[in-house]
């Protein structure tokens, strides 16, 4: 047991948590809060030292131990956030920030499955917005249990809603596109980009023409790490020739790299210009190329070497629209010539 010694130092606050366990932390107005260990314990000083030493944040709300609020600023400096992706931190945080502007008083011990529920019909007019928060809390109540703030996690068994998935693009839906985007273009730049690499925008942004080798591109992805060498689509390498001038990152306008931001809002802007539906979004490229990867006849394993999934169930999700008329009628073929 640690023993308990007096420490006369500043922005030390402490809090005694449920379970009657002395919790310390480092609580500077402009400064990320930080847990240390217990004063006088081994490797206090260091951690002490080390939180004066941090970027400093915009102020924020002083939140009380054992609401939601307290809850999330834990969550976002445990090891757990850490090891997840630069990207995926950024989405996380944006749901986060979300919910706390709301429920960042409410006690975390107090949530139940209907109050999540509830949030969701909020969002039931954007069902991917929605789902992606269910997936968010599930992850921050999974975290409570581990850290003993609740005995179960109130999100599991929340049911996802229908049409938060991005869906594949038709053919012709491609080919309206590429009328109106003529190859030279940064809109028909970007689709090929997108469609033929299979990548996620994040990483369609960032490619720069150094990173084409031979006839790939090498890239590593922002949300993976995963590292792909993606060899060059014939339509790719035309859209790619038309391209003038070539420095720094394929995807620039007057010179200057687009953020994936500003690339998702220019893409948005050229869908709805071609006459698109408004669920046709640049990210169902993505399921597009793999959907035409399955009909190519590539095994779960090759399409996944190009897009990138971690697993082959995922592959099986974004192609389970495939051309469903021409798999029935090579389905109706075998049987055709099979014996009763």
């Amino acid at each position: 047991m640690t023993k308990r010694v007096e420490i006369d130092l500043p922005y030390i606050h402490a809090y005694t948590d449920r379970h009657g366990r002395r919790r310390f932390y480092y609580r500077r107005k402009g400064y990320v809060l930080v847990q240390l260990p217990a004063p006088g314990s081994r490797g206090f000083a260091e951690a002490y030292a080390a939180a004066g030493k941090r970027d400093r944040v915009e102020p924020s709300k002083t939140v009380a131990a054992g609401t939601f609020g307290a809850l999330c600023r834990e969550y976002e400096l445990s090891a757990q956030f850490g090891q997840l992706a630069p990207l995926t931190q950024r989405e996380t945080r944006y749901v986060i920030r979300a919910l706390e502007k709301r429920h960042a008083d409410k006690p975390v011990a107090l949530l139940e499955p209907q109050h999540i529920m509830r949030w969701q019909d909020e969002l039931q007019k954007k069902p991917g917005a929605a789902n992606k928060m269910v997936r968010v809390v599930k992850v921050l109540m999974a975290f409570a249990l581990m850290r003993q703030y609740r005995t179960n996690n109130p999100a599991l068994g929340i049911k996802m809603l229908k049409g938060g998935e991005y869906r594949a693009w038709t053919t012709e839906e491609m080919t309206a596109f590429e009328t109106r985007w003529p190859i030279g273009t940064i809109e028909r730049t970007g689709f090929a980009l997108a469609l033929y690499t299979g990548q996620r925008r994040s990483d369609l942004a960032q490619l720069k023409w150094t990173d084409i080798a031979g006839d790939a591109f090498k890239l590593t992805q922002g949300k993976t790490g995963t590292v792909l060498v993606i060899p060059l689509h014939p339509e790719l390498k035309m859209a790619l020739a038309a391209v003038h001038p070539r420095s720094g990152t394929i995807l620039a306008k007057h010179g200057r790299a687009l953020s994936p931001i500003y690339f998702g809002h220019l893409m948005a802007k050229a869908i709805e210009a071609a006459g698109l539906d408004r669920k046709c979004v640049l990210h169902g490229l993505r399921k597009s190329a793999t959907v035409a990867l399955i009909d190519a006849g590539c095994t779960p394993h090759q399409a996944a070497a190009i897009t990138g999934h971690q697993t082959a169930r995922m592959i099986e999700l974004y192609a389970k629209r495939r051309d469903q008329a021409k798999l029935g009628k090579a389905a109706m073929l075998k049987w055709g010539r099979s014996k009763r």
